[in-house]
């Protein structure tokens, strides 16, 4: 990935220090962190870095206004927290499925704090969504009698973009490849566009 990893050190290990100091010293658990409250709190760092926050259920991405690789960093702090996703992108690869999904590598600053780099996706907007197509609804039917979609996909919207885009046959591989690894938490927040695609940037499941 071509980004400047000594400004992402830079950055994670200035996040890593605020973040075990709030977090040990309030007595926060990982429900408190979310994406309101530090980009609340840490306002001053938004401001420095360029950068805002977004959270989900374990993780917190910092997100650069002008850069195009987005940081993650783990909640928890569990060892090899990225390796799951590493695992279930060579998984879609081997099945000629890694379009769907943006890929995450793992990095760590000299002082050992581990986090993941990622292309940033455009988050999603449902309101700029022309109607579908009624080839489109017929396919979500389709596929939906052979692969239960609301078990992976969190609406029949988000799984129409894809059905839209990448035509049903894949459509249909890509949802039965989820189901069967456990990918299970496909929301308005964990996928969005890249060069123009739709795109998942958050699958680990839930």
């Amino acid at each position: 990935m071509n980004f400047n990893k000594k400004f992402y050190d830079e950055v994670v290990g200035a996040f890593n220090s605020e973040y075990l100091f709030y977090r040990d010293h309030y007595e926060y658990d990982d429900d408190d962190i979310d994406t309101d409250y530090l980009n609340q709190e840490f306002g001053w760092f938004c401001e420095k870095y360029d950068c805002r926050f977004a959270t989900g259920v374990s993780r917190i991405s910092i997100i650069f206004n002008n850069e195009e690789y987005i940081i993650k960093y783990d909640k928890s702090l569990t060892k090899d927290s990225f390796k799951l996703e590493e695992y279930y992108y060579a998984q879609a690869a081997g099945k000629g499925l890694e379009k769907f999904l943006v890929p995450i590598e793992t990095y760590y600053t000299d002082s050992g704090i581990e986090y993941g780099v990622q292309e940033k996706a455009m988050v999603f907007s449902f309101d700029a969504l022309n109607s579908f197509s009624a080839e489109t609804n017929k396919s979500y039917e389709r596929i939906d009698n052979m692969v239960p979609i609301l078990s992976v996909f969190s609406s029949e919207d988000i799984f129409m973009v894809f059905i839209q885009y990448y035509g049903e046959d894949l459509a249909e591989k890509f949802c039965s490849f989820c189901y069967n690894f456990g990918i299970n938490d496909i929301h308005g927040g964990n996928y969005g566009y890249l060069n123009g695609a739709p795109v998942i940037f958050d699958y680990t499941g839930c």
